[in-house]
Order: C-alpha cells, then sequence, then structure tokens
C-alpha cells in the first residue's frame, strides 16, 4: 500500500515494484486485482495525472507517450487521454514554449534561423511537427525553405 500512498503508478510498475521486494508472481497479481477491483489503482487516473504534469512541464505528447510506455501504462488509455486534448489548449501551450525558448535566443538570429531553431526544439519536445508549423505560421514565423 505504501508504493500507492507516495504517487500513482501502473498496473505494470506496482507488478514490478512487489517482484523487486520480493512477493512471488502469484501474491503479486492478488494484489494487483485486488487493488484494481477497490479502485485504489487506476490506470486512467495515473495516466490522466502523468499527462497533466507532462502537459505543465512543457512537453508533448509525443514525448509523455514515450515515458507513459517507458512506465508500462496502458497504450489505449495512454492514447484515449491524449486524444481527449482541447486543440486550442494544445496550440496555446506549443506558443508558451516558443515564447519562453525565444527569450534565451542570441540576438542577430535570422527568421528562418530562428524559426528551425523553434521547430526543432519543440518536436524534440515531443509536440507533432504538423501542430508545430500550424503555430509557427500562428506567431507569423515563416518557416519554408524557399522563404528570405
Amino acid at each position: 500500500m505504501r508504493l500507492l500512498s507516495r504517487q500513482d503508478r501502473s498496473a505494470e510498475e506496482l507488478r514490478k515494484r512487489l517482484l523487486e521486494k520480493g512477493f512471488a508472481a502469484e501474491h503479486a497479481a492478488e494484489a494487483l486485482r485486488f487493488v484494481l477491483e477497490t479502485g485504489l489503482l487506476s490506470e486512467r487516473r495515473f495516466v490522466e495525472s502523468a499527462v497533466a504534469s507532462g502537459r505543465r512541464r512543457g512537453k508533448g505528447p509525443r514525448l509523455i507517450q514515450a515515458a507513459l510506455r517507458a512506465k508500462g501504462a496502458d497504450e489505449e488509455v495512454v492514447t484515449q487521454v491524449l486524444s481527449e486534448d482541447d486543440p486550442a489548449q494544445k496550440s496555446e501551450r506549443i506558443l508558451a514554449q516558443i515564447r519562453k525558448k525565444e527569450r534565451t535566443f542570441p540576438a542577430g538570429l535570422t527568421a528562418r534561423e530562428r524559426s528551425k531553431k523553434l521547430f526543432d526544439y519543440l518536436v524534440r519536445r515531443g509536440f507533432e511537427p504538423e501542430a508545430v508549423i500550424a503555430a509557427l505560421r500562428q506567431k507569423g514565423d515563416s518557416i519554408d525553405d524557399d522563404s528570405p
């Protein structure tokens, strides 16, 4: 129970932790069944919490999904929770990251260099390239290779 009191966990993460603590596989499975049936552990609650935390930290859906996959979260639940994102809020999160990152740029960057750096940064943060391009266009930045 202490494993659940500190933070939400995925069912797979809890199973692994129980096995690491020396519990037999059948006892770990029984404990998992119990906490899932009683609602002490909820895969959806875990995923929703992790997604909200990742978004607050400026991470995009791809990076959040990769982190949840590493923790053994149910892929179907992850996909469902991530798909419930409001497009306007997603766009605002990208624009917020753009504003934050632009403050760190040195003076003298061309518009093309700035846009490329922003694009690369945001894609590394886990945002979809199409969403980044749309946000850069919304902001008025040139993103085409053939622009001056």
